[in-house]
């Protein structure tokens, strides 16, 4: 029967050795279960994709006498491959699977191959997602899915709650410019310009593609000095830019529960950020940050303007955000993980549902 000190499997990407930035949720995650006791294994850190492939199949294989449950990160791009091979491994060798649904486009590709997911879903004993947004989506298709909160690390974080807003800002993902929308930031930017001239925002992130047009833009709308370009920054440096700033600007066009922005409520920021994907169940408007329409620059100079023109709303969104970090901080994650293993010892052969609109 299984216990909740079981060995564990964790597949996902260990990224943070070559990617020199916050570590992983599955990272995160790993550290916590050893610090509760469980022996754990892990893949991959490898930094490409075929090596990567690789080594997650080789240790859910050839490592499965060292492990007693697969917990197998789940995304909708071509990472979906290596889930599937790992299930169907870790299946064949007579272990339970969980599957973690991450990525604020599962649900798009669920409705691009339904049974291809249905299929990878039937692998599992259960079906975790860090936020309602996910669960919601696959209840609707007939799927049970347990809502287990991503861990937050906040070592390093100078938590404050800001009495009142300077017009010192953050945005913080990598420059996709088809997914995290980093020119809105920009938009926002030259909106406020006038109003507010010693306005500055830091962009910290890896470049994918977008950032000589996202520079390009700042140089044509007059506003190129009043933004740093910080690049891809550790940890650390990451989190000595949330003390430093106010507010953070969350532009995504998709999303499902970002880090980032758990990261800076935790630090007290004030949180400005597009209602997409996840992000209305970690940000609820004006309780504990301001949510505004997908790529709305002027809603979102608005509500910058709110913020900084009205201290009593900052203090008590920064507050509340502060407050609401706190769930996500690992002793409360880890009691979810424990009733989740629970019931997986109590109900071993339980299934995830049978799922609808399969066809295809």
């Amino acid at each position: 029967m299984m216990s909740p000190k079981e060995r564990l499997l964790l597949i996902g990407n260990f990224a943070s050795a070559w990617t020199d930035t916050s570590a992983k949720v599955c990272e995160v995650l790993a550290a916590g279960f050893e610090q509760a006791g469980h022996v754990v294994l892990t893949a991959s850190q490898r930094r490409f994709r075929p090596g990567r492939l690789a080594d997650m199949a080789w240790t859910t294989w050839h490592q499965r006498q060292r492990f007693d449950l697969a917990i197998i990160e789940t995304f909708s791009t071509a990472a979906l491959c290596w889930s599937e091979i790992c299930a169907i491994l870790a299946r064949r060798a007579g272990k339970p699977v969980v599957l973690v649904l991450r990525g604020g486009a599962l649900p798009q590709r669920y409705q691009q191959s339904p049974a291809r997911l249905a299929r990878h879903f039937a692998r599992a004993q259960a079906l975790v997602s860090p936020s309602g947004y996910l669960a919601d989506e696959f209840s609707q298709r007939g799927y049970k899915v347990h809502v287990i909160d991503n861990p937050v690390a906040v070592q390093g974080l100078h938590p404050r709650t800001r009495t009142a807003v300077s017009a010192k800002l953050i945005w913080a993902r990598a420059f996709d410019r088809e997914v995290y929308n980093p020119e809105m930031a920009v938009r926002v930017v030259a909106r406020l310009r006038e109003k507010y001239p010693d306005l500055r925002l830091v962009m910290a992130g890896p470049d994918r593609g977008g950032l000589a047009a996202v520079k390009a833009l700042a140089r044509s709308l007059g506003v190129l000095q009043n933004i740093t370009f910080a690049g891809r920054l550790p940890k650390a440096d990451l989190l000595d830019a949330y003390n430093e700033a106010d507010i953070l600007l969350h532009t995504n066009r998709i999303d499902n529960m970002p880090v980032s922005v758990i990261e800076a409520q935790a630090a007290g920021l004030c949180v400005v950020g597009t209602a997409v994907g996840g992000l209305p169940w970690v940000v609820r408007h004006q309780a504990d940050g301001l949510l505004i329409p997908s790529d709305d620059d002027q809603a979102m100079a608005a509500a910058i303007i709110d913020l900084l023109e009205s201290p009593a709303l900052a203090q008590r969104l920064s507050s509340q955000a502060r407050v609401r970090a706190q769930a996500y901080q690992w002793p409360s994650v880890y009691a979810r993980w424990q009733n989740l293993f629970r019931s997986l010892a109590s109900h071993p052969a339980s299934v995830v549902g049978a799922g609808l609109n399969t066809d295809g």
